[in-house]
């Protein structure tokens, strides 16, 4: 079996993991480098059974913690969280009911983007929300953050717009009690500032370029939280030993998959099948006698023809072109 290579070195961190220290990460992409790098150096290390890693990322986290509110039967999970298909739609048709909003040629887009605006709003803590509210102290509250930001914008005619479908779109969710998805850090904060929810004591936070106040405030309150600030997203330049060319073939086209995966995964967020991954060629200068080597172990099949100035074949081997010159 080819050695696996690790996209992240754990070293620094190997006690932390292997004592079950929460680890977050700013997205999933980095989590699963982790996981997956730690499970290759407990491999090495002879070990046959290890316990999981407890490494998140902020959102996966945050979602498991509204869960265990859910569970505990909480007054603050009493709303219905709405899914991102269903936020999305919600945006759209507050937006296309406004009079501004009957005039666009792409209402989706400006949903999309107003979605966007509206949680970083959250985020940067200007539109503040830790509780489930009624429908009219919700509006009081509202009224507040909406003059400060009027001042600020009293020019911007796009501001305001933006602000009158923040409005709309906060109101319907109180009336029919749904969360849009990006409160449930205000919620979550709430909870374990009120000792509703169980602190996971120390927090290490690995990747983050930075933190936004309302995620500073959630993390400050769930526990000691410290950052990692020397770590590196991903292993750079790593040389990696094999016993033989067979093995040196087969670990770079295992790189070149998981690269591709990933290519897609950072793209549209979901993992994509093995059929539709993007190409990643291996320029591989052999000789005559090594063609024949290589076919065989990746059992390559005749894509495209050969010519007079090489072959190229496609290799059903993770995904990966094999290209002789």
């Amino acid at each position: 079996m080819p050695r696996l290579i690790p996209l992240f070195d754990v070293t620094p961190i190997m006690a932390n993991l292997a004592a079950g220290k929460l680890i977050l990460t700013p997205n999933q992409r980095l989590a699963s480098r982790i996981s997956t790098a730690y499970a290759i150096a407990c491999q090495q290390a002879g070990k046959t059974v290890v316990a999981a890693p407890q490494v998140y990322s902020l959102d996966v986290w945050i979602q498991s913690q509204w869960q265990r509110l859910l569970q505990q039967g909480d007054a603050l999970a009493s709303g219905s969280v709405l899914s991102h298909t269903q936020d999305s739609l919600l945006w759209e048709q507050r937006i296309s009911a406004s009079e501004r909003g009957a005039l666009l040629l792409r209402p989706t887009e400006t949903a999309r983007q107003a979605a966007s605006a509206y949680q970083l709003l959250i985020q940067w803590q200007v539109l503040r929300k830790t509780a489930p509210a009624e429908p009219s102290v919700l509006a009081t509250e509202l009224t507040i953050a909406g003059q400060k930001l009027d001042a600020l914008f009293q020019n911007d005619e796009d501001a305001n717009y933006l602000l009158a479908w923040v409005r709309a779109f906060e109101q319907q969710c109180a009336n029919k009690h749904w969360i849009a998805s990006a409160h449930l850090a205000g919620y979550c904060q709430n909870a374990f500032s009120e000792g509703r929810l169980v602190s996971p004591g120390a927090i290490l936070g690995i990747g983050f370029e930075d933190i936004a106040p309302l995620h500073q405030q959630l993390l400050d309150s769930a526990g000691e939280f410290t950052l990692l600030e020397d770590s590196a997203a991903a292993a750079g330049v790593q040389l990696v030993e094999c016993e033989s060319s067979k093995q040196e073939l087969l670990a770079a086209a295992i790189w070149a998959k998981q690269q591709s995966v990933e290519i897609v995964v950072r793209i549209f967020g979901t993992k994509p099948a093995l059929h539709s991954c993007p190409y990643i060629g291996l320029s591989i200068a052999v000789g005559v006698f090594q063609e024949q080597e290589i076919r065989a172990l990746c059992d390559i099949h005749p894509a495209v023809p050969r010519d007079d100035t090489g072959w190229n074949q496609q290799s059903v081997c993770e995904n990966t072109r094999l290209i002789r010159r």
